[in-house]
This record gives structure tokens, sequence and C-alpha cells, in this order.
């Protein structure tokens, strides 16, 4: 059991997760989390799976209300077009990760459909090193401190 928890989750500092305002951007960073370590330091997922796994893609029913398949519920993209999916959701979760996580992530679309829209979404996922950045240590460091003490006036 303890094996297959070591193995099969991903571990990562608390207070990354904690500072983390976006539930979009809790969500991409545990899912970024599980690739960092991986040698080519990229990880592609399809534009559906990804807007699963953030939320975006959720199962409702004729009202709006979140149910399951089973209660009669079908799938609801918040933002059907990439356009907004991109603007309020992906760019977002993306510049809160990189200013106050100890990774930095970028993206680019990759494949394309035939109506232009991304079929896939290739992350690249880099750790913070102290050593090379200093300065964006600092300002990480100073940017979580700030969202965990909001009323402390220095």
């Amino acid at each position: 059991f303890l094996y297959k928890l070591k193995v099969k989750y991903t571990e990562f500092k608390l207070i990354n997760g904690v500072v983390l305002k976006s539930t979009y951007a809790i969500s991409l960073y545990q899912l970024l989390k599980s690739y960092e370590r991986m040698e080519s330091h990229r990880a592609s997922f399809e534009l559906e799976q990804l807007k699963k796994a953030l939320g975006v893609l959720i199962v409702a029913d004729n009202d709006g209300n979140i149910c399951s398949i089973e209660d009669g519920g079908e799938w609801r993209d918040k933002y059907p077009r990439y356009y907004d999916f991109e603007k309020r959701a992906l760019k977002p979760a993306v510049d809160e990760i990189n200013t106050a996580c100890d990774i930095n992530v970028t993206y680019e679309v990759g494949e394309r459909t035939s109506r232009n829209k991304p079929k896939n979404i290739i992350f690249t996922i880099l750790p913070k090193n102290p050593f090379e950045d200093p300065e964006g240590v600092r300002r990480m460091k100073e940017e979580q401190n700030r969202r965990l003490n909001p009323d402390d006036t220095k």
C-alpha cells in the first residue's frame, strides 16, 4: 500500500498549493508537477483531456447542476471556444503558477484540426533553480508570504 502511494501520487510542497487562488491554477499545478521530473520536461494533453482535468468540461443536467452521466447528465463545456478557454482559464493559471510556485511553465499549441482548433497543448515544465535566478526565487517567496499573510503590513 505504501509503495503504491509513493509511485502513483505526486509529491509537492504544500505552500505551493496553498498560495494559488484560482481553482484552474491549483488543478494545473498538481497536473504539471507530476510531469516535472520527466527527462524531456514536456507534457502534451489533448484539449478535451486538459479541460476535464481543470474542471472546465463538466457533467451537468439540463438545469446546469453538476451530476453524473448515470443521473442523466451530459458533458458541458464552460468555454467551448479555445480563445475563451485560453483567456479565462489557461493563461491566468500559468501566470499564477509562474509567479507563486516552484516551477516555470510555458505552453504552446500542438496539432490543429481542419477547422484550426487546437487538438493538443504542449507544456514545458522547469523547476526554479535558486542558483540560476535568485531574484525570481526571492520574488516567488515574497508572493507566497503576501498571499499567506495578506494583513501583514511592513
